[in-house]
């Protein structure tokens, strides 16, 4: 594990990672349709050796293994045991054709011999995103596709607009940081990141602008549950020493700003993504 990329691996593992175990289901639903998006544009041909990176708990991997059938091979890695570990679960007697590994991304060695490179919200957390794209290349063999979906900017992602908006008028603003900084956000400048992608030696470089409506939840109170387990309020909650008094606060005011979004379908919000591509 790459020193870089510590502060990664304890964040994932520890409180955070247990949370996302919890709420597996609920992401995963939430998630769903960016995974769609995701496998529509990878494409992965039956009998492909793909690697997914940020695995997390498994769908994407899974997912991945159910494309590329019985004579295909999937390889899911993360830098977090603790979400590996539900990966592993939730596989069960499932797929054959995949395996999970504890792995830095940026400097684990990889086998050279995948056809396809997937992510799904796992490529924004890498200290040095050249140094991975380089080392993330070197596991593709000539002609492998690179297929990524980040999140984009935060004003145009209520889903994280309206938490950290709540978490600032509970807690007053948050202090600016590096906008590239790893996060969900980190990804969010197309220019800068294919940028780093060609000087990676990474041909082909491409990124496209996707919109879709995520389901939060079934009803508000339930989005806003989810909003105070995971996301910008929540981690504000956690800085200022996580009382637990604070979250009916945080759950109210949440309620109170994802009301509008709510309809027949469930609690809908639009999200702004930006789907990556590439070959090696």
């Amino acid at each position: 594990m790459s020193t870089s990329n510590a502060a990664q691996q304890d964040f994932w593992t520890g409180t955070v990672g247990e949370g996302w175990v919890r709420d597996q289901v609920a992401i995963d639903r939430f998630f769903r349709p960016v995974l769609e998006a995701l496998l529509e544009a990878a494409d992965l041909p039956p009998g492909a050796r793909v690697l997914d990176i940020g695995c997390g708990s498994g769908a994407s991997s899974l997912a991945a293994a159910r494309s590329v059938g019985p004579s295909g091979f999937v390889l899911g890695a993360d830098i977090s045991e603790t979400l590996l570990a539900q990966a592993r679960t939730l596989a069960g007697d499932g797929p054959r054709n995949v395996e999970f590994r504890l792995a830095d991304a940026q400097t684990a060695s990889f086998e050279p011999a995948f056809e396809a490179l997937i992510s799904r919200f796992g490529m924004m957390f890498f200290a040095d995103p050249r140094a991975a794209f380089e080392n993330l290349a070197a596991a593709l063999v000539r002609d492998a596709r690179m297929t990524f979906i980040c999140w984009g900017a935060l004003a145009e992602n209520p889903w994280f607009r309206l938490s950290a908006e709540v978490a600032a008028e509970i807690y007053g603003p948050d202090t600016p940081g590096d906008p590239h900084s790893p996060g969900p956000m980190a990804f969010a400048d197309p220019g800068r990141v294919t940028g780093l992608m060609a000087t990676a030696g990474l041909r082909n470089v491409a990124a496209e602008t996707v919109e879709i409506m995520l389901t939060l939840a079934a009803t508000v109170d339930d989005a806003a549950a989810l909003a105070t387990r995971i996301g910008p309020a929540v981690r504000r909650w956690r800085a200022a020493g996580a009382d637990p008094d604070q979250l009916p606060v945080l759950a109210a005011a949440l309620r109170d700003r994802l009301a509008p979004f709510a309809c027949p379908e469930g609690v809908r919000v639009p999200a702004r993504l930006i789907l990556y591509r590439a070959v090696v």
